[in-house]
C-alpha cells in the first residue's frame, strides 16, 4: 500500500494534525507538478485525463492521522483527505520508485 508521499506532494495542515507528501512539498493542499515528487504531481489528473474512473477518485495509503482516520489522495487534485472518505476509499494503487 502506498505512503502519502507516494501519491502527492501536497501540504495538509490543521490545528492538530499536519502531514506533508513528497519533496518539494506544494505550497498547499494540491500536487504542485515535479517529476520524481509522487505519482500525481508526476502525472497529473489522472483520473479523468488518463481514464482512470472508478467510482470515487479517492486512493488509500498505509499513513494514519488517528482513530478512525485513515488518510487518502485525491487523484483529480493530489489532495490529501483525511477521515470521512474512507467509507467511499476501496481503491489503491501500487507505487515502484
Amino acid at each position: 500500500m502506498p505512503r502519502v508521499r507516494d501519491l502527492t506532494n501536497a501540504v495538509r495542515k490543521e490545528a492538530n494534525f499536519s502531514i506533508s507528501g513528497a519533496a518539494p512539498s506544494s505550497s498547499g493542499n494540491f500536487y504542485m507538478r515535479h517529476i520524481g515528487a509522487g505519482f500525481s504531481a508526476e502525472w497529473g489528473d489522472v483520473y479523468y485525463s488518463y481514464g482512470f474512473s472508478m467510482d470515487f477518485p479517492y486512493y488509500l495509503t498505509s499513513d494514519y492521522s488517528g482513530y478512525r482516520h485513515d488518510l487518502t489522495v485525491l487523484l483529480t487534485d493530489g489532495q490529501i483527505a483525511r477521515g470521512g472518505v474512507t467509507h467511499l476509499s476501496r481503491q489503491f494503487l501500487c507505487t515502484a520508485p
